[in-house]
């Protein structure tokens, strides 16, 4: 979980209206919910939310959305799976892309480790 601040390390003090959104410009493999400055990000493919390279580029946008929302972060997955870990169909199917993959998981770690704790 990550906590914001201003750029002068205070607290943001008024709540922010309630508002809930799913990413249309996503494939549907993550959630995006905001509400009251609490952003929850949920992961569900509809199996055990595999981290294919769809999934890490919608994960991406969506913590991009959290940082520019402000917002404490919650991140899940689908009842009873939190994730499966990275997709190994890219390891036999297009193994030209396992790069682009392992790249995109570990900016995302750097992005959620950056993000800034009150």
């Amino acid at each position: 979980m990550a906590f914001f601040s201003d750029s002068e390390g205070n607290a943001p003090d008024a709540p922010q209206p309630l508002r809930a959104l799913r990413a249309t410009d996503m494939a549907g493999l993550v959630d995006y919910r905001l509400e009251e400055r609490v952003a929850t990000i949920t992961m569900d493919d509809g199996k055990v939310s595999t981290l294919s390279i769809d999934m890490l580029n919608e994960l991406h946008a969506a913590f991009g959305r959290a940082a520019e929302d402000e917002a404490v972060v919650v991140l899940t997955g689908r009842e009873k799976y939190f994730s499966a870990g990275f997709d190994l169909k890219v390891f036999t199917d297009t193994p030209e892309r396992l790069v682009e993959m392992i790249e995109l998981g570990a900016t995302l770690c750097e992005e959620v480790l950056a993000f800034r704790l009150l």
